[in-house]
């Protein structure tokens, strides 16, 4: 009896140690595995499955141990001894150490995945790095990298996120995260690039040189006399110089630019007049009818009002032989650069880049649209508001109003109002809709946008709009009003308060000089409410020239505005709608406002080159400021 004792204590003996090697080898499996299953990147069903197969059975084997502990007698115990033996001989033990190396060289991949992940996500802190620096670089010399901020944001988060998933070992999400990295031009030579040309341009351009052509009072009808001073750009560690000049311009050259300025005109005004009557013809037939653009220039049905700008009858160049209007605007272009610019003059602006500002006291030539040959190419004119940017600066007798900021910096604001209180300008409610939807699309969460429709555009929306430091934009398309002798005397027709249809109420820009609060960048595209369409009759662009704007520009100016932008003929079509558009997402890149002019015309007139909306504008105040 003691001997069969003895056997058995042996081979309980033996059997718990047995189940204690079963019980490390699945501690030893569950350590393999659990990394694994943590990490998610490798799958290992299989593996799990035949742990827990193992786990139930080595649960078996210690519950067949803990019952062994009470039987009372040899053959109960020799019972419960093969039942423990069963457990712990199952072949599927066997198959135990095939787990093991399954799962080592899952890990072993799993690691190389993990290493791999380590050196992706190694070259972003630097890549974030040096996109920071050149912004910070950028930013110094008002290049447009408004979008690399925006970029930078994105990434600076993205990298964050992806860091911490991996210090935290969740892989799963992590290859998607990379891949959204790896998306981003950043990792492109070329980006960076890109903005060191975009900082070398703005280099350039931030620089600014000051060109003052001051047209004498005293002239007589035969010969007009101007003083001509270029002002140079302030180099680093000294300052500009001034070139002057005299220029007598004879009567026959100023009445041959004026009979030029006639044709562009009249061609505009039979594009007016087709828009007009096919707008009408439309309307009679479907009220909400589209009316297409008409290319400047397209004759047409209606009929033109002679535009007299005071060429006498007999004059030679009373009569231009019909041209093509761009040849026309190259002509006219040439002609003013070569009399007005003097050989030092015309070699300093062709070999150094840099914004111009135009201050003078002759509002009705065209002066941003002086051209010149190109030395490299004799058939290339360069026009000098396509090649730089330039703004003109308005003769006045007021300081631009000093600005204390009393809002937070945050997303560029825009007003965008259409004041239309006889409802015939149909292109202007369009183009403030087309502006509206551009901007939602591009720039989505980027900007505020306030329409103020044409019931809504009345002078007490307009107070209370001026007087708050609100909008970083204002976009006004609609009528206005002109006057030659007293700037302060011109102003926006708006719709009277109340329901009467088609009343009007006059807002002088003297009213807009002294109301405006901010600093907001201004865009008019508003037409002469004398001459605009009525029941019978197209708007004109000839008489709008005979009413200099610049009245109604400097009133912004002078009341603390950063630029103004206005149009020298009315033009209510989809290139007009189209620059508003581009001059507006060129300004939210972060291009100083004298270059996104500039861009716009460059992208219209390559868009529309048989026509001439991209020479209609002109900005009024400083072409260096970024918004």
């Amino acid at each position: 009896m003691a001997q069969s004792t003895a056997k058995y204590m042996a081979q309980f003996s033996e059997l718990v140690m047995q189940t204690d090697e079963k019980r490390k080898l699945c501690e030893e499996i569950q350590r393999e595995i659990e990394p694994l299953m943590r990490s998610k990147l490798i799958v290992v069903d299989g593996e799990v499955s035949r742990l827990n197969e193992l786990q139930t059975l080595l649960d078996q084997a210690l519950q067949e141990r803990k019952t062994l502990g009470s039987v009372k007698n040899l053959q109960e115990a020799g019972d419960e001894l093969r039942k423990l033996r069963d457990l712990l001989s199952d072949v599927r033990w066997e198959l135990a150490d095939d787990l093991k190396d399954s799962l080592r060289r899952k890990r072993e991949i799993q690691n190389q995945i993990i290493s791999q992940y380590q050196t992706r996500i190694g070259e972003w802190p630097n890549l974030v790095r040096d996109l920071r620096d050149a912004i910070l670089k950028a930013i110094r010399v008002r290049a447009p990298i408004r979008l690399d901020y925006i970029e930078l944001r994105r990434l600076d988060s993205q990298v964050s996120q992806v860091q911490r998933a991996f210090d935290e070992g969740l892989y799963a999400g992590l290859e998607e995260l990379l891949n959204q990295l790896d998306k981003s031009s950043v990792k492109e030579a070329s980006y960076l690039k890109r903005i060191q040309d975009d900082m070398q341009e703005a280099q350039n351009f931030i620089r600014q040189a000051d060109l003052l052509l001051l047209k004498s009072p005293l002239d007589s009808r035969s010969i007009n006399h101007y003083t001509v001073l270029l002002r140079t750009a302030s180099e680093p560690g000294s300052h500009g110089i001034n070139i002057r000049d005299y220029c007598a311009l004879v009567e026959q050259d100023r009445n041959e630019w004026l009979v030029i300025l006639k044709k562009i005109t009249e061609a505009i005004d039979r594009g007016l007049a087709r828009d007009f009557h096919l707008s009408k013809s439309r309307a009679q037939e479907q009220p909400e009818a589209a009316t297409p653009a008409v290319a400047d220039g397209q004759t047409a049905g209606g009929q033109t009002r002679r535009v007299d700008l005071d060429i006498p009858e007999d004059s030679p160049f009373s009569s231009v032989p019909s041209q093509n209007l761009n040849d026309l605007l190259k002509d006219l272009g040439d002609m003013m650069y070569r009399i007005f610019m003097s050989d030092q003059m015309q070699s300093y602006i062709y070999e150094t880049p840099c914004s111009l500002t135009i201050t003078t006291n002759d509002l009705i030539l065209p002066w941003e649209l002086m051209s010149y040959k190109d030395k490299a190419n004799s058939d290339t004119d360069k026009f000098l508001c396509l090649e730089r940017p330039i703004a003109r600066m308005p003769m006045g007798s007021y300081f631009p109003r000093r600005y204390r900021s009393s809002r937070e910096k945050g997303k560029p604001n825009f007003l965008l109002i259409y004041a239309d209180p006889k409802g015939n300008l149909p292109f202007a409610k369009k183009e403030v809709q087309r502006i509206h939807d551009s901007l939602k699309e591009s720039w989505k969460d980027h900007v505020d946008i306030k329409i103020v429709s044409q019931e809504q555009a009345t002078g007490r929306a307009l107070n209370e709009a001026l007087r708050k430091d609100t909008y970083d934009v204002i976009h006004f398309a609609g009528h206005a009003f002109f006057n030659e002798e007293d700037g302060d005397l011109s102003g926006l027709l708006l719709h009277a308060d109340g329901n009467e249809k088609g009343k009007e109420e006059y807002f002088l820009a003297q009213k807009i000089r002294r109301l405006l609060d901010g600093r907001p960048l201004v865009f008019l595209n508003a037409c002469e409410s004398g001459f605009t369409a009525n029941e019978n009759e197209a708007q004109r662009a000839g008489l709008y020239l005979q009413k200099p704007a610049e009245g109604l520009a400097s009133a912004f100016i002078y009341g603390g505005a950063v630029g103004c932008v206005g149009s020298i003929w009315p033009i209510y079509d989809e290139p007009a709608a189209e620059f508003a558009v581009h001059f507006y997402d060129n300004v939210l890149k972060g291009h100083m406002i004298g270059q996104a002019m500039r861009l716009a015309r460059r992208k219209i007139k390559e868009s529309y080159p048989n026509q001439i909306t991209w020479a209609a504008y002109v900005l009024y105040g400083d072409p260096t400021y970024q918004l």
